[in-house]
């Protein structure tokens, strides 16, 4: 979910083919997040993950987390 604070949010829901289709995406997604204070100025705050090493995402959320630090 996303929005303004205080507000509804949106949210949107993506099908995949199968598991490397999705981590491709998550990891993509992830990335383009570490990006943001080049893009827009202020960071995203990794709030919680769980399942990462399960996913293959841990080195991708490694990076966000030290981002944050």
């Amino acid at each position: 979910h996303w929005g303004r604070v205080g507000a509804a949010g949106s949210m949107v829901m993506h099908g995949f083919g199968n598991r490397n289709e999705a981590v491709a995406f998550a990891s993509a997604l992830l990335k383009r997040r570490l990006s943001a204070p080049r893009r827009i100025g202020c960071s995203y705050r990794l709030i919680a993950s769980s399942g990462a090493e399960r996913f293959g995402l841990a080195g991708v959320i490694g990076e966000f987390a030290a981002s944050n630090a």
